[in-house]
Parts: structure tokens; sequence; C-alpha cells
């Protein structure tokens, strides 16, 4: 078999070619759903005082791969290779100890810069669905909107208001219209934030996703397995988690007005019969009309009133001499998988389409967690956060009773 052979190219911001680096440490990274691959940690074999233009924060940086998978052409890529990450250098840090020298560099997954600027239109940072644009400055063409169409507006904000943007899509292919509107404002979010609503207001099993290239895809989970692991074959090591933690079956929802507002009650009848009134709350200030306050609560409800199931696996690399293993450049957040070689009687636990929510990467193995997706907690915490700091010490002024 042929050993896996990596090398990192080293660009400039705005795409000038500088350097390619062979000689180096790779620790692997994390890829995850409702975001992209994290932190990758490299060590380059330079001295402690190299100077030179490749080795500077904000460069970019392509990790590219060859293998026995490439070679074959069941990885597309570019002559016999595969890029498995594409990123840019935040940090580096340079160590010397006595005769040992060490230069260690930090790269960050392009989806980060999505949290570190405004949606905006020139100086407007608040924008309003809008059934024909997605987006529109005018409070008085607001209206409901699908919400795939407002996601490729948000996109389209970014790359308009970006100098060389990092962030791209394909159109209706990886982002299409879901078939359900919200009628929405954000106010002085950034794009992950607006980003992260929009999931928030879309069907249950659609989720965001943005690739090791930077590419935005805005999908419905699939119907059938994307990968088929085999006990004995793929992976010998598994964990399972059958958790209660998460369980919220009653939600209140309110808009954050004190007149004309939108505040309502959703529950499980179900859930609550089977666990208990397990209630939480959101304030969400975007909100502009009970549709889109209906599609948040039916969302969290569908997330959260059944026990989470987390199953661990680590996925062996097929360029083994062995010929076992698999493909693990081929795994990403959002593909599905099955197992096989386990009893039909754990079947509520390994089904036969589980979601892939993070893929942990290193050259020789995956590890994977599939069927955990964000409760919806930490949004609505920061929700509640951003309610407690603009109101103030006044109280929250929430309605005295809910419809």
């Amino acid at each position: 078999m042929r050993k896996k052979q990596l090398y990192a190219r080293v660009s400039t911001a705005s795409g000038q070619l500088l350097s390619d680096w062979h000689d180096i440490g790779f620790q692997g990274f994390s890829k995850q759903l409702n975001a992209g691959p994290g932190e990758c940690v490299l060590t380059v074999a330079v001295p402690f005082d190299y100077d030179s233009a490749d080795l500077q924060v904000g460069n970019d940086v392509k990790l590219i791969l060859s293998d026995a998978d490439t070679e074959a052409g069941t990885q597309s890529g570019e002559a016999g290779a595969l890029v498995i990450y594409q990123g840019y250098i935040s940090l580096i840090e340079r160590d010397v100890d006595g005769s040992r020298e060490r230069v260690t560099v930090h790269l960050l997954g392009y989806y980060t810069l999505l949290s570190l600027d405004f949606l905006k239109n020139s100086a407007q940072t608040t924008l309003y669905s809008n059934s024909s644009t997605g987006l529109t400055t005018a409070s008085g063409s607001q209206d409901a909107a699908d919400i795939g169409l407002i996601m490729r507006a948000v996109l389209d904000r970014y790359q308009a208001e970006t100098t060389n943007p990092k962030i791209t899509y394909r159109g209706t292919v990886d982002i299409p219209n879901t078939s359900t509107t919200a009628n929405y404002r954000f106010e002085q979010k950034t794009y992950r934030e607006a980003m992260d609503d929009l999931r928030a207001l879309a069907p249950t099993d659609i989720y965001w996703y943005v690739n090791e290239l930077g590419s935005v895809s805005f999908k419905t989970k699939s119907t059938t397995a994307t990968h088929k692991f085999i006990f004995g074959k793929h992976f010998s090591v598994v964990h399972v988690e059958h958790s209660l933690e998460k369980v919220r079956n009653v939600l209140l929802l309110w808009d954050g007005k004190t007149s004309s507002y939108v505040y309502k009650h959703y529950e499980s009848a179900a859930s609550i019969a089977q666990y208990g009134r397990r209630a939480s709350t959101v304030n969400d200030f975007g909100i502009d009309a009970s549709g889109a306050a209906d599609a948040i609560g039916a969302k969290y409800l569908a997330e959260n009133k059944d026990p989470a199931i987390k199953v661990t696996c680590t996925i062996l690399d097929n360029n083994g001499e062995d010929g076992n293993g698999y493909d693990i450049e081929s795994i990403h957040p959002g593909d599905t998988c099955s197992f096989v070689g386990f009893s039909s009687g754990l079947a509520n636990v390994f089904n036969e389409n589980m979601l892939i929510t993070r893929v942990d990467y290193k050259l020789d193995a995956a590890t994977i967690e599939v069927e955990i997706v964000q409760s919806g907690l930490l949004a609505t915490q920061s929700r509640q956060a951003r309610a407690i700091n603009d109101i103030g010490t006044g109280g929250l002024g929430v309605p005295e009773s809910y419809s």
C-alpha cells in the first residue's frame, strides 16, 4: 500500500503562492457540523529566527494529501492529490531550548471568519427578510421569505462586504429553498449568528457546514446512509452514551417586545408524559411574526424532546497492509452512516441512517461522533444574555401571559 504523504502549500491572503512546506509535523484537526474544520497545528522544520514571507500570520495554508485512494482516483483531487484542509495562520509560536529549536504554526478554518464581522449592507447593520431578495434594508419591504433564500442572501452580503472573501457557495445546489418561510429581522448579528438563527428557523434535519475549501452547504439530512461501517473491518472501538440531560419538552418563546408582542408556549405532550416537564425559555429579538416563532418552537422541540444518543467510533484508515480500514478522507460532518455487526436488539442505538456531527481527523484514523446536534441551549443562553444586557436592570418586561 502507498504511504500517506502530506505537505502544506502557503499563499498570501490574496492568493499569491509563497512556498510549499514538505517537512511538517501534523497533529490532526476536527470538523464540526454547523461549523467547519477547526484549529490545525503544524510544526515546521525551520530555524527559530526564520523570517521569510511564508511564515507570517494571515497567510493561507492548504494541506494536500496523496495516498492509495487519491492515486486510484477514488478521491477527487488534482494530479493524484486531495486538499484535506484549508485555512489561515492565526498564531506562530517560536521556541528555543539550547540546541533545540521549534516553530509551531496554528491554523484556523475559513468558517471562523464568519464570526469576525457583522452582517451588513454598507453601514446598515439591521436587515430584514424579503421574499424576493432574501434581505432588504427597508423595514417597509419586510415580509416572510424562504429560509434558504435568506441564507443565500446572508452569504451574498459576506462576499460583497469582504475583501478577498474565503467563503463561497454553489447557489441552490448546496443551499436550496426549504419550503419554510419566516418574517425575521437581523440586528447587529455576525454572519455566523445569522446562520445559526436561520438553522433554528429551518425544518428539522437541516444543517449548515463549511467544508475544507470554504464552500457552504445548508441541506437536509440524507435519507440513506452515506457510509456503512463494519465492526471488525473498519472499526473495533466504539462508545455509546444514552442521556436524559438535554431533554427539554416545554418552551416559552418571546420576541422581546412589550407591545404587539409574540409570547408563545410550545410543548411535546408525549415527551412530558414519559419524562415529566423539562422547560426552557428563548428570547429572540429577531422574530417579527408568529410564523417565525412557530418555526423556532417546532424545531426546538423536535431536537430536544427525546433523550440524546451519542455514538463515538474510531474508523481506521485503509492504507495499512492488512487491507482493512476505510477511506477516512471521504468522511465529513453532515454525512450519514450505519454500523454493521451488532445485534438487532440495539436498533434504537445503531439505526440505519445516523447523522455524523463531528470528525476528529488524523492520518491513520478518524474518530466520529454521530446523532448529537446542537440542542439550542447554547444559542438560548446567548440570546438570554443579550436580552439582559440590552434591557439592563429595569427587568425583562416579559408579558404576563403566553398564548
